[in-house]
């Protein structure tokens, strides 16, 4: 039987940046964050572009974990969904 892998995304982060994705409590690392970036620059750029409402911060760090958890294969993850006010 193969181990389960729990993924969360939180933020804010409290030292590292790193510290707002895990699988099973252990970081997400610079270079796997810079890889996933690169795959999703050309896009936001794009979108950018056409779009009058620029993408997120928030919104780029959410498609970076999903992307990370897809990949990394996980089981269940804890997603925050950036629900709130927008002032």
């Amino acid at each position: 039987m193969r181990d389960i892998k729990f993924g969360k995304y939180m933020s804010p982060h409290l030292i590292r940046y790193n510290e707002r994705i895990t699988i099973n409590n252990v970081e997400i690392s610079d270079k796997e964050i810079s890889d996933i970036l690169e795959k999703i620059a050309i896009k936001v750029e794009e979108y950018n572009k056409i779009s009058n409402t620029p993408v997120k911060e928030f919104e780029v760090v959410t498609t970076l974990a999903l992307i990370y958890f897809a990949e990394k294969n996980c089981d269940f993850i804890v997603l925050e969904t950036g629900l709130g006010r927008n002032r």
